[in-house]
């Protein structure tokens, strides 16, 4: 199942995207948390957008539950033809090109992409950065 979550205090926020880039990255997270995720409990995968206090950022993000990126593995994940796992026993399929297109899709974006293992599960934020309010 997905729970999607997009906040009132986004409402007035906006950001600067390209439809066509922002609906690959969609689709290559949401694909890879699906995946990866199959046989977790739960089951869910939490898709949204948040602002982040810090640093005036609006992060989307896709969260899953399932295993997660090893340690030694999560610097390379982003990285052309990479696929976490062993090639004999990968259950999964995949080209590894699908998080070096969305971190391309983002920078052009003047975006950032980042990976944060959770408790159980994965994060993966793009990030970006605030244009200004919309007018009423």
């Amino acid at each position: 199942s997905a729970i999607y979550e997009l906040p009132e205090e986004l409402a007035d926020e906006t950001v600067k995207i390209d439809e066509d880039a922002m609906s690959q990255i969609a689709i290559n997270l949401v694909d890879n948390a699906i995946k990866f995720s199959h046989g977790a409990s739960p089951w869910e995968v939490h898709i949204g957008f948040r602002k982040m206090q810090s640093d005036s950022t609006v992060v989307f993000f896709v969260r899953d539950f399932g295993p997660g990126v090893p340690k030694g593995e999560q610097r390379k994940i982003f990285e052309l033809f990479y696929r976490s796992g062993e090639e004999l026993t990968r259950r999964t399929t995949g080209t590894g090109i699908g998080l070096a297109l969305v971190r391309e899709l983002a920078q052009q974006m003047d975006a950032t992409v980042d990976y944060r293992s959770r408790e159980p599960g994965a994060e993966f934020q793009v990030r970006f950065s605030v244009t200004g309010q919309l007018l009423p």
